[in-house]
């Protein structure tokens, strides 16, 4: 009898984190005035080192999506994006995070609020849960430059994907236990 997994297709060897080249990356990427197209374009090789780093990181996080705090926020993110009241054109200082997530610490429960200053809806969680949204968030923001073309990204600021490989460094460099 033959082994099942003996017909799967061989595994490509995952490639190695570049910390070298994604440290060039982020330095050109965070230079004041560099533009796509003017001081950065991507090659094939930096969006296979973003890939990498996507990939660490998901698989750094993904075991938090089962926390019920998570799968509490995210039925309350539903129910808001439902109802067209969570709407944030701002991302809160140091993070991807919209004005409406509101870090309440570490011993708070997630629960429907209003922001004091105006009154809008928004969301209290706590620290990890507004961490892990934020890591989410900026892995995603990563992940778009994967597939963008430098035709498609030429013209437009660097510091955002400087910004995104600056704070995914730090999250691969922090103990598993999030």
């Amino acid at each position: 009898m033959t082994d099942p997994n003996s017909l799967a297709p061989p595994q490509q060897p995952q490639p190695e984190l570049d910390r070298a080249l994604l440290n060039d990356v982020m330095s050109r990427a965070l230079t004041p005035g560099t533009l796509f197209g003017r001081g950065l374009d991507l090659s094939e090789r930096d969006r296979e080192q973003f890939s990498v780093v996507v990939g660490l990181a998901e698989n750094k996080l993904a075991p938090n999506y089962e926390d019920p705090e998570w799968q509490a926020f995210q039925a309350l993110v539903q129910e808001g994006s439902d109802k067209g009241v969570l709407m944030s054109f701002a991302s809160q200082e140091g993070s991807n995070v919209p004005s409406w997530c509101v870090n309440g610490g570490e011993s708070a429960t997630v629960k429907k609020i209003r922001l004091a200053d105006s009154g809008t809806p928004a969301i209290e969680v706590p620290a990890k849960i507004f961490n892990l949204f934020h890591w989410q968030i900026t892995t995603e923001s990563l992940s778009k430059y994967i597939t963008s073309s430098n035709d498609t990204l030429k013209g437009r600021m660097t510091k955002y994907l400087g910004q995104d490989l600056q704070q995914l460094s730090q999250l691969l460099k922090e103990p598993d236990s999030n």
